[in-house]
């Protein structure tokens, strides 16, 4: 139960299993939102951090097959910061809102990864896979010698050469930007962007990841092994990269049933069954059976009585 902060006493505040503080019955419905987005931000985090790892551990792998190193080991560190760092603070500061108390309470077997996150991650992951494989295999003669390979996008550029690989890690960062704003939603909701101005801190990390990716291809290639691209390689790379918004909301509308997204009625109580009233046990008499008619008996030596028997004559 509960127990008051200020006026309870101790015995009171050691029994209850929740202590209200500041003597405030409203104090409830703010843990409980509370609760909630805290829940929620740690879902927005594992979906975010599950389709970036899956990405980039089948990209990796692919390319040490086919003999090709698409994303350098400082890159990957790069990717990694965005991932564990600023994701982490963009994706868990935002508040909560009041529609959360609209859904009914997460269950204690329920998984942490529900089907929509799984939707989710299994859409996003394949959009990203789909266009770097076609943007680092797929070639096309180079104008100036046929003979070599180049670009499907802009045959000038040769294959695997570092302006290409600074493509692909370029639009791989841009996927994650793209990523970051679906992971804001993790459930059927179609508008990403809802309460995007509320969330000022994820606003101003995404400006510092795009600052900080310019920085990283335009000046720092000797440490980032990335070569400056011209615009046309920018617009691109960025365009492909923030493509995976419109898939995201593209995806969910291919609706998942979720028992913790229905809206409950206000004044509805969601509370398990009581269990049943436990006490002394008392025994309830049976009511007896009615004792059986009583038999005349006949005594030894006594005539029966005769039996008259009438008989009825019919009327003339």
């Amino acid at each position: 139960g509960f127990s008051m902060g200020i006026s309870g006493t101790e015995v009171a505040k050691d029994a209850s299993a929740i202590v209200l503080m500041d003597d405030n019955f409203s104090s409830i419905v703010s843990a409980v939102k509370w609760g909630r987005n805290v829940y929620d931000s740690i879902r927005k985090f594992l979906q975010f951090q599950l389709t970036v790892n899956l990405v980039a551990i089948v990209i990796a792998f692919v390319g040490a097959v086919f003999g090709v190193t698409p994303l350098k080991a400082v890159q990957m560190l790069w990717v990694n910061l965005i991932m564990d760092t600023l994701a982490a603070l963009a994706l868990a500061t935002e508040s909560p809102y009041d529609a959360l108390l609209d859904r009914r309470p997460y269950g204690k077997t329920d998984s942490i990864i529900s089907k929509c996150m799984w939707r989710n991650i299994v859409s996003g992951a394949l959009y990203q896979l789909v266009v770097a494989f076609v943007c680092l295999f797929v070639a096309s003669p180079m104008p100036s010698d046929p003979t070599r390979a180049g670009f499907f996008i802009f045959p000038d550029v040769p294959q695997y050469s570092k302006a290409h690989l600074t493509f692909i890690f370029n639009m791989f960062v841009f996927f994650q930007i793209g990523n970051e704003f679906c992971s804001r939603k993790i459930y059927n909701e179609v508008n990403i962007f809802a309460g995007m101005l509320q969330a000022k801190l994820f606003l101003v990390i995404l400006v510092v990841i795009v600052a900080m990716q310019v920085l990283m291809v335009e000046l720092f290639g000797a440490f980032a092994q990335t070569e400056p691209l011209d615009y046309r390689l920018w617009l691109v790379s960025v365009g492909l990269g923030l493509c995976s918004i419109p898939w995201g909301v593209l995806t969910r509308l291919i609706k998942i049933r979720d028992r913790t997204l229905e809206r409950v009625a206000p004044g509805t109580i969601l509370a398990p069954p009581s269990p049943p009233i436990t006490g002394i046990p008392i025994e309830v008499a049976q009511p007896s059976a009615p004792p059986p008619p009583e038999v005349p008996l006949l005594r030894l030596g006594e005539p029966e009585t005769p039996t008259a028997i009438v008989t009825a004559t019919p009327p003339p």
